[in-house]
């Protein structure tokens, strides 16, 4: 429900003190958007300098037109930067990819893989996956 006001106050500081003035019963409706999905599955999390970091992303709901894109991060002080290496991900009618990282020789530390989806230059959806590479 919605209710008009009308007030004699000139600064509507309290526009709730006047007369109603109208009272309407009223109805919102919109379809659904259906919201983009994304999972990555991984037996590791943690590896090795020169082994590989293999992954399943699996999705819904992709827009037509978008990309997904898995890229490999290192973390550098308090924050991820890119390291370079990414992965342009295949989507199918089957909703699911896999996708590899070799670790070529990657020195100790956090890392992650950061999926994105995104649609005309704006990114819907990210989401990391979090490992650690060991000393060999």
């Amino acid at each position: 429900d919605a209710y008009w006001y009308v007030s004699s106050t000139a600064s509507v500081r309290a526009p709730l003190s006047g007369d109603e003035w109208q009272h309407a019963e009223l109805h919102f409706s919109c379809v659904a958007d259906a919201d983009v999905s994304l999972r990555i599955d991984g037996d590791y999390r943690l590896r090795k300098a020169g082994q590989n970091l293999p992954l399943t992303i699996s999705y819904a709901d992709i827009p037509q037109g978008a990309t997904i894109v898995a890229n490999l991060q290192t973390k550098n002080g308090g924050t991820f930067v890119d390291s370079g290496d990414r992965k342009a991900v295949e989507i199918n009618q089957q909703g699911q990819a896999n996708v590899s990282f070799a670790m070529g020789k990657m020195t100790p530390g956090s890392y992650r893989i950061l999926v994105t989806v995104s649609l005309n230059g704006g990114n819907l959806l990210q989401v990391p996956y979090y490992f650690l590479i060991e000393n060999s």
